[in-house]
């Protein structure tokens, strides 16, 4: 009996050293965005803005949701909790969430590099590459993969979202998970398009439902755009819109498109823009073809 009571004291004793741990990096984070968050603004969005702060040698980034926003910002610190189950590098790793001048401040590890659409914009080292572009794409997939694991889609994989850390070997992050739904609980008809307009797929775009594979859309379109340096559609609102309102119009496109790439990419990319997610290839089945094929 003893001996149980000592195991549990212990317990007791770990579980609050690392709340009190936890507490001490919370009230270091809150004290230095207040000192710095005007020197270090890094990135904004529709509902928020983020910081960059350095808290005991370690960089953080600091995302601060603006007032009325409340609802997302609770949603996007349970995503984060439980992609950090995942424990894996290549998404961000949640550390702690507190309110500051009446909005709510989300914080995890900054991730270094920059954004692949800035690098294909002002690099050609993926144009017609097709070994880097597949290590690219082979990382993004899995780490989709993984996301499924627990049972979610992103709903918004696009070149601004994905982080190039490295170059050589290339190592990417894959960045805001705000728009990640619930297959289980949340694959219902949403109350807003969730996604972003030249990767956004039909599904959401005309019907605001997502499926398993409503991703694959996205990276189809990525692949297109990394081998050729264009975009597969046009990417403004009404154009798009048109080009991919129904499964002939993107057939005919993709058919004419696709004859500028390798035979290799056109299978690929003829699985992945596919308008009926019945006959979209799935993330797996994605990585296997692949996997045949390189």
């Amino acid at each position: 009996m003893l001996c149980c009571l000592s195991n549990s004291i212990q317990v007791m004793d770990e579980e609050e050293l690392k709340n009190e741990i936890i507490l001490k990096k919370k009230r270091q984070i809150k004290k230095e965005l207040f000192k710095t968050r005007k020197n270090n603004h890094i990135g904004y969005g529709i509902s928020s803005n983020v910081f960059k702060v350095k808290v005991d040698e370690e960089f953080i980034s600091c995302k601060v949701i603006k007032q009325n926003w409340e609802k997302q910002a609770q949603k996007e610190i349970n995503i984060l909790k439980n992609v950090a189950k995942l424990n894996l590098e290549i998404f961000p790793k949640f550390i702690c969430t507190f309110n500051q001048n009446l909005s709510n401040v989300i914080c995890y590890n900054y991730i270094s590099g920059v954004d692949l659409f800035t690098y294909i914009s002002e690099s050609k080292d993926f144009y017609k590459n097709e070994p880097l572009i597949i290590d690219l794409i082979r990382q993004v997939l899995n780490g989709l993969k993984s996301l499924l694991t627990i049972n979610l889609v992103h709903l918004d994989i696009k070149p601004e979202n994905i982080i190039i850390q490295s170059k050589n070997p290339i190592k990417i992050s894959i960045i805001d998970l705000s728009f990640c739904l619930n297959l289980k609980k949340n694959n219902v008809k949403q109350s807003t398009i969730l996604g972003t307009i030249g990767y956004i797929s039909p599904e959401m775009l005309f019907n605001l439902k997502f499926y398993h594979n409503s991703d694959v859309w996205s990276i189809g379109i990525i692949i297109f755009l990394l081998y050729t340096n264009t975009f597969l559609f046009d990417v403004e609102d009404n154009e798009y819109v048109y080009n991919i309102k129904s499964s002939k119009r993107v057939n005919a496109i993709v058919k004419k498109e696709t004859k500028k790439i390798s035979k290799n990419f056109q299978e690929i990319i003829n699985k992945c823009i596919v308008f009926n997610t019945n006959n979209r290839i799935s993330i797996v089945g994605l990585i296997k073809l692949i996997n045949s094929i390189y």
